[in-house]
């Protein structure tokens, strides 16, 4: 879990002093280890403990994990259950699906993690007219009306992380059980609505793997009906207790060792409310190593949870403390025959092969818009799945500026493999305000300011439609609308009818004195039929009448010399 970006939500604050420690199950059934694997599990249980093994969350100090398990390996000491929390989630969870230490350490080096942390849509995948609002609102905040006035419930939206984890996980779409993984496994999150931990045995383990990765105030929470889901460092963050539930008899626990408290950093309201939060949490992994037979301590003093680009070298001072624990380590290891056996019986559980979608569906939003999204993803229908079309088709989705984020998984149809694709409508908008402020600066010592906002509901008129609306107050007094409605849902061609009004100050200088003020008055209403080429061109021809006049304000007006 990364310990400076939750720093500036208090909400998550007040929620840990109310957690109850307890566990709840994700249905809430009780965790055997052997959910549906029933007794013949029981009876495969190898002649030796079986081991278990808990992964600490803490953001880019995670991958510390991927050196552990390549130790691990390199040593033949199995793991036959797994478990983990934020970044120890999504590496548990990686590795439970067959992906090796060296897999998972290409996965580190080759992520753009400041596109996957930033969160940002890429300014090319935006549509036309959201790149009409960067250029007009280029230091714009925006908030949503949907609800009342309200910010996003993230930084992130979380849409990178959602893409690199349906990737990554797309083979194993459908599961009854997390049991029926290579490697048995769960993972925690923290249900904000019960303020309980909550631990994920089945269902989607793409939605698991995102909710334990919900790292509260960065990425947005993850919504499953009543439920609300956040990283589970909140309330357990090194869940060994959950690894003794599945039937470890042996727990060893990778506790990731940060540097301590500097009291210097604790001056603001935000490193306050940081270093308490960090309080709670590292009560729960006290808790979590007391529940542990063996912990490997890696010392990560000299790194931070936002270390991302220095992913290799946190990887070896995982196995680096790995191999310091080799003495306590070895007796868990078995002989070259039973390792083969061990690694046959897990590669016979993986699933490599995904099928060619024969359909796409929707869900997430309107009726009208799953129509019309489905024609726009039916490209994505007939063919192998290809990441990057993926990623380009989902991510441009995003840029409409409804939708907070994609997610993508296999389905069945009638006996058909297909693709279901969510896409929820953001939960804080539209309608969408942006807030910003024009400075002109031209003169020393005549600084232009104005204040600018925009409007924008969407669908009012049918599906894609926009109505935007601008106010200007300040040097310049204004007001513009515009209604852009295309033909059809999937048209090109729309329409767009408009009208503006404003008053701005215009000032003549000589040797930076002003020696006139002009008013300038500007009144306009006019229609244009237009044509969209793609999300940077689109052609415009319209009637426009208007007005024009300006007038010199005698107060500043001085004769020239």
């Amino acid at each position: 879990m990364s310990r400076t970006a939750v720093a500036v939500f208090s909400l998550v604050f007040s929620l840990l002093i109310e957690s109850a420690s307890l566990a709840q199950e994700v249905p809430s059934t009780p965790d055997t280890g052997l959910d549906h694997a029933g007794a013949d599990q029981q009876l495969q249980r190898p002649p030796r403990p079986s081991i278990g093994v808990a992964l600490e969350g803490g953001g880019a100090l995670g991958f510390a994990h991927i050196g552990v398990l390549r130790w691990f390996e390199e040593h033949h000491i199995p793991i036959d259950y797994i478990a983990g929390t934020s970044m120890g989630g999504l590496i548990g969870g990686l590795y439970a699906t067959g992906k090796t230490p060296k897999q998972m350490e290409d996965f580190v080096r080759d992520q753009d993690w400041d596109t996957i942390i930033g969160g940002r849509t890429p300014y090319e995948d935006l549509s036309y007219r959201r790149k009409e609002d960067m250029r007009a609102f280029q230091n714009s905040i925006s908030v949503g009306l949907k609800h009342g006035l309200s910010v996003a419930s993230g930084l992130n939206a979380g849409h990178e992380v959602s893409m690199v984890i349906d990737r990554e996980t797309l083979p194993y779409s459908n599961l009854d059980s997390f049991d029926e993984l290579p490697i048995p496994f769960r993972c925690v999150a923290t249900d904000l609505v019960s303020a309980k931990q909550v631990v994920f045995s089945n269902g989607s383990l793409q939605t698991a793997l995102r909710a334990t990765m919900s790292i509260p105030g960065l990425f947005a929470p993850v919504h499953d009906g009543d439920h609300v889901y956040v990283d589970g460092g909140l309330t357990g963050n090194l869940p060994t207790d959950v690894v003794r539930k599945m039937g470890a008899d042996i727990v060893i626990a990778v506790h990731l060792d940060v540097a301590p408290a500097n009291s210097k950093q604790i001056q603001s309201v935000f490193g306050v409310l940081g270093r308490s939060i960090d309080v709670v949490i590292r009560d729960n992994e006290i808790r979590g190593m007391a529940g542990a037979d063996l912990i490997v301590n890696v010392d990560l003093r000299a790194y931070n949870s936002l270390d991302y680009s220095k992913g290799a070298a946190i990887v070896r001072f995982g196995a680096d403390a790995a191999q310091a624990k080799e003495r306590v380590l070895t007796p868990y290891a078995i002989d070259e025959k039973s390792w083969k056996e061990y690694l046959d019986a897990r590669k016979s559980r993986e699933r490599q092969a995904v099928p060619v979608p024969q359909f796409v569906t929707v869900a997430g939003t309107t009726p009208e818009g799953v129509a019309n999204l489905e024609k726009f993803l039916k490209p994505l229908s007939g063919k192998p799945i290809d990441n990057a079309t993926m990623d380009h088709y989902l991510t441009r989705l995003t840029g409409i500026g409804k939708f907070d984020a994609a997610d993508y998984a296999l389905a069945t149809r009638n006996g058909q493999d297909g693709l279901a694709i969510t896409i929820p409508e953001k939960t804080n908008a539209p309608p969408i305000l942006q807030i910003g402020f024009s400075v002109d600066g031209s003169e020393n010592d005549d600084v232009a300011f104005t204040f600018l906002t925009r409007l924008t509901l969407m669908d009012v008129a049918g599906y894609r439609s926009e109505w935007r609306s601008d106010v200007q107050f300040g040097n310049t007094y204004g007001i513009a609308s515009e209604l852009y409605h295309p033909l059809t849902g999937a048209s090109r061609w729309f329409v767009a009818p408009r009208a503006d009004a404003s008053s701005t100050s215009f000032k003549v200088f000589e040797k930076n004195n002003p020696v006139a003020d002009y008013r300038l008055y500007r009144a306009h209403i006019g229609a244009d039929l237009g044509y969209g080429f793609n999300r940077f061109t689109e052609f415009r021809a319209g009637y426009e009448v208007g007005y024009l006049d300006a007038h010199l304000c005698p107060s500043l007006h001085l004769p020239h010399a």
